[in-house]
């Protein structure tokens, strides 16, 4: 069994020349890939040369040289039959949970990563930098934001995202969001920009009434 684990970029590229390289010797062999996009397509040379392949992703943050725990951490299989089985022993020895992926699904199931964890790391930063600019020191600022994030993601595993929600969007108070707008006129646009999509991503997702919220903060945005 051969895992791969480079760049996406580089998958097809590396695939195609360790397929030249080995030949039929990659017959009975079998070859995953640990991208979160990418399905077994990516191996496509060595299944011609008669491999399984497949793709085995654990959906876990490695960032860092940080190595996480993997206990109990999904990991996303696909492929053929045999890849499958072969990331499925992988997975459970591991002791992660593997979950079959459709290949046609794979860039939904990252993105969904992506939007509900990856996306935190510019916007803690932008927390932590507007907290700075207003005398904050940046372990203050640390300080301020952490704890407030581990109860918001301890209410959420308690009783959901909807059931957790909290704030002025939460509160119908949209003299509030109209205040915060005015206020991040004078912050770099990709700031304001984050701030009104995430507002209105909210009020689709998580307003009682979304039609009404949006008309809302629409509103409020544009005071």
């Amino acid at each position: 069994m051969i895992l791969f684990a480079t760049p996406d970029d580089a998958l097809p590229a590396i695939a195609e020349a360790l397929a030249k390289a080995g030949g039929s010797a990659w017959r009975g062999k079998t070859a995953l890939h640990t991208s979160a996009t990418l399905d077994r397509t990516a191996l496509a040379p060595l299944a011609r040369r008669g491999a399984a392949t497949g793709s085995l992703h654990p959906m876990q943050a490695f960032g860092g040289g940080i190595v996480p725990k993997l206990n109990g951490v999904i990991f996303a299989i696909e492929g053929d039959a045999k890849a499958r089985r072969v990331a499925q022993s992988i997975a459970k020895s591991l002791g992660g949970i593997p979950i079959p992926i459709a290949t046609r699904d794979k860039p939904v199931y990252h993105a969904a990563a992506v939007i509900a964890c990856g996306s935190a790391y510019p916007l803690i930063e932008t927390g932590l930098q507007l907290l700075i600019g207003i005398g904050f020191t940046r372990a203050r600022a640390m300080q301020t934001l952490l704890p407030l994030m581990r109860q918001i993601l301890d209410n959420i595993e308690r009783i959901g995202p909807r059931a957790a929600w909290t704030g002025p969007l939460s509160r119908g108070d949209y003299a509030i969001v109209a205040k915060h707008a005015r206020a991040l006129r004078r912050y770099p646009r990709e700031i304001q920009q984050a701030y009104a999509a995430l507002s209105l991503l909210a009020g689709r997702l998580l307003a009682k009434h979304p039609a009404a919220a949006l008309k809302q903060i629409n509103r409020a945005l544009k005071v």
